[in-house]
């Protein structure tokens, strides 16, 4: 089920990098000069408040839902680079879904990961120190397709889907709610 979405997002660019945030990472959606912001209000709530005053609030769901950030990718300066517009947890959240594939397939793809086989990509973004690596191993080659010896840098566009796939699942991606509103973001001193 998806969730039900009630007006146009004006901050989704489907997908495509905008270079238009600034240095903290909020995202300018261009209309009115101001970035868009994020607020996490509760632990399992993030909302974005948009300059223009619409706010979309996501409850429930998982952690990597409610950031648009299919992968869990850390907040910094690569999140920003892909367009993060803000943090919760100290994960990235991004403006769409697409945004937050756009930038897991990135990170795979960059210098950090090409060089890596699938077994080892595996390990490099869920280290034994935090996860149970093998079993994430196991369950990502079962769910992909892949034998995990296979390079990420020469993986078709096809077995990269796949592979980006199965790390959203062992992310526990979970849909929650969408709601909307016009809500002021709340700061906490």
């Amino acid at each position: 089920m998806h969730p039900r979405r009630e007006w146009w997002r004006t901050h989704e660019w489907y997908g495509k990098f905008n270079p238009n945030h600034d240095a903290r990472g909020r995202f300018d959606v261009g209309n009115s000069g101001h970035a868009a912001e994020v607020t996490q209000p509760t632990f399992n709530t993030v909302m974005v408040h948009q300059p223009h005053g619409a706010t979309e609030r996501r409850s429930g769901g998982s952690r990597s839902w409610r950031n648009n950030n299919s992968g869990n990718i850390r907040y910094g300066n690569f999140a920003v680079a892909q367009g993060a517009i803000g943090e919760a947890g100290g994960f990235a959240v991004f403006p769409n879904q697409e945004a937050g594939q756009a930038a897991q397939e990135a990170l795979l793809r960059s210098p950090a990961y090409a060089h890596l086989s699938v077994n080892d990509a595996i390990a490099k973004r869920s280290p034994p120190s935090e996860n149970n690596t093998q079993s994430l191993k196991n369950t990502i080659k079962r769910l992909s397709g892949l034998n995990g010896d296979e390079r990420i840098g020469s993986l078709t566009s096809d077995q990269m889907r796949h592979f980006t796939a199965a790390i959203q699942r062992t992310e526990g991606w979970r849909e929650g709610t969408i709601t909307y509103g016009s809500e002021p973001p709340k700061h906490s001193r």
